[in-house]
């Protein structure tokens, strides 16, 4: 298979020593929770002296008009604890959607493709091909897909196959028998674009990479339009 060559980017003889990642002692402290704390710490001192308190100067302090200092510390700190821990159920809320929608989209994409090579027992050359394969782990039918194979050693198109040759991709393992001779590949790989059960467009390849498309397209037909496709062309 051929391949781009890579630059290989070096820093020997400019970088004698790795240079030390720094840590932060709190590497919270650039949250937006500590920016909401200290501006209210801020306004606090700045309105210390319509509550009649000079901490910093003259006069005395109005007790029945600012409170008790011990009142007025335990009152930050709760409301402190409160925004901590609203932030804190946000983020775990945010993780858990996340791991939703993950599951999701891996329950509706698992659908595997690659080619076989089969010989029958009389072992004549007519009888021996390759053989496409198919396991949809998925509940439902694949319903729109094609499929490109290329021969790993030249990134060529050997076939395609569609929906409208085969069937839809049932839900379990399923072969079939090509039209490509026996001796046309060496390294087969396969290029499945299919509809998801949600309306999404994927590519999975023989080697099991998932990649999503915008569309499908079968025989020059649009088979399937991504949503986000949709919402961005409109």
């Amino acid at each position: 298979m051929m391949q781009e060559p890579l630059e290989a980017i070096s820093d020997q003889g400019r970088r004698p020593f790795a240079r030390r990642r720094r840590v932060s002692a709190l590497p919270g402290w650039r949250s937006p929770v500590w920016t909401l704390v200290l501006l209210a710490v801020v306004l606090l001192l700045l309105m210390l002296n319509l509550w009649g308190l000079r901490p910093f100067g003259y006069g005395s302090v109005d007790y029945e008009a600012f409170g008790d200092i011990a009142t007025w510390s335990q009152g930050i700190g709760t409301v402190a604890a409160v925004i901590v821990a609203l932030r804190t159920l946000q983020r775990q809320s945010n993780e858990r959607l996340a791991d939703i929608r993950r599951q999701e989209q891996r329950e509706r994409t698992q659908v595997f493709c690659w080619m076989s090579f089969a010989v029958s027992d009389s072992n004549r050359d007519d009888d021996r091909a390759w053989y496409v394969c198919f396991n949809n782990v998925t509940p439902l039918p694949i319903a729109a897909w094609v499929l490109r194979v290329r021969d790993g050693s030249d990134e060529k198109v050997v076939g395609t196959l569609d929906v409208n040759v085969l069937e839809p991709i049932v839900p379990g393992f399923s072969r079939f028998r090509t039209g490509i001779r026996a001796g046309r590949l060496s390294e087969p790989v396969c290029e499945l674009e299919f509809v998801d059960m949600a309306g999404y467009c994927w590519r999975r390849s023989s080697t099991g990479a998932l990649a999503p498309i915008d569309r499908v397209v079968v025989r020059g037909q649009v088979a399937g339009l991504s949503p986000t496709a949709a919402d961005g062309g409109s």
